[in-house]
């Protein structure tokens, strides 16, 4: 994407004079706090300043991801939710300059367009590719693509970032899981990577049903491996990333901390597990986090 829509915002300005930018700064946040709570939290420990950046970043993050859920039930879904999809990445490029096609006037576009002219087209359109590649429930084709770089993350600390001037953030402190698992099992899809699967000889449907509890603990094994690779990476880069970042790490900080303490409980914990645990206790960033995650629940 070239760059942003000047003539698109102008034109956009026009109208929300008569509207109420205000209005337009409070939807996001209405939306982030219905259908993403943990973020919405976090999103409250940032700076004033960056509340109406942050929240329209975070509605688009929820407005991609709810497309499956939205179209769930009707016929034809895996076609509808590609059109849906598509709408969000023609919307980018209608905002960031690269169409010439106009601004819909849809309530978080309107928000991106009005708010947020500086955040990143390529780290936005990548949230929506993410959804792309598994609709369908198509399952991730290797391990390598359930890690990817933090698109959601990095949009927000490049917002505390601008708000605060103190240059870039550190390329390597949003390595994460780009996709959650957890809510798409209760609608009994599993996406898990096709090549662990192979693997250990495992299909979604037999992961799901239960079917060989020994090949799953040891799929997970291998997850927690690489997981327990990341945070061991993140241990060294902890000293180096602002303090004015944290709350961008809150979220997915308190996510993880639950999982982990759920894993915890079961019976026949990994120990790889146990150390993921002890690795994630004493990462330096995230005992920092404690502060902010207990002011936030």
């Amino acid at each position: 994407m070239l760059g942003f829509n000047l003539e698109g915002v102008l034109f956009l300005g026009s109208q929300l004079t008569a509207i109420g930018r205000s209005r337009h700064a409070v939807m996001p946040a209405e939306l982030v706090k219905s259908r993403d709570r943990e973020n919405y939290q976090a999103a409250l420990t940032m700076a004033r300043t960056c509340h109406a950046e942050v929240f329209a970043l975070l509605a688009f993050n929820v407005e991609v991801a709810v497309v499956r859920e939205k179209i769930s039930s009707q016929r034809g879904a895996n076609t509808a939710g590609m059109y849906r999809l598509q709408f969000w990445r023609d919307t980018l490029s209608a905002i960031y300059g690269d169409s010439v096609s106009p601004i819909p006037r849809q309530p978080v576009a309107i928000a991106l367009c009005s708010f947020a002219p500086h955040a990143s087209p390529s780290l936005l359109d990548s949230l929506v590719v993410a959804r792309q590649q598994t609709m369908g429930d198509r399952p991730f084709s290797t391990i390598d693509s359930v890690t990817t770089t933090g698109a959601l993350i990095r949009l927000e600390g490049e917002a505390l970032v601008r708000d605060c001037a103190i240059g870039k953030p550190p390329k390597e402190f949003d390595e994460a899981a780009d996709e959650s698992f957890l809510p798409l099992l209760t609608m009994g899809i599993v996406l898990l990577p096709a090549d662990l699967l192979e693997l250990h000889s495992l299909t979604p449907d037999r992961v799901y049903k239960g079917k060989d509890p020994e090949a799953v603990t040891r799929l997970v094994r291998d997850m927690v491996q690489v997981a327990l690779t990341h945070i061991r990476a993140s241990n060294e880069l902890s000293s180096s990333i602002p303090r004015v970042l944290y709350p961008s790490l809150a979220a997915p900080a308190s996510v993880v901390e639950n999982i982990i303490r759920n894993a915890k409980k079961v019976n026949s914990v990994l120990a790889e597990v146990q150390e993921f645990y002890f690795s994630w206790q004493n990462n330096t960033t995230i005992v920092l986090l404690k502060d902010t995650i207990c002011n936030i629940h």
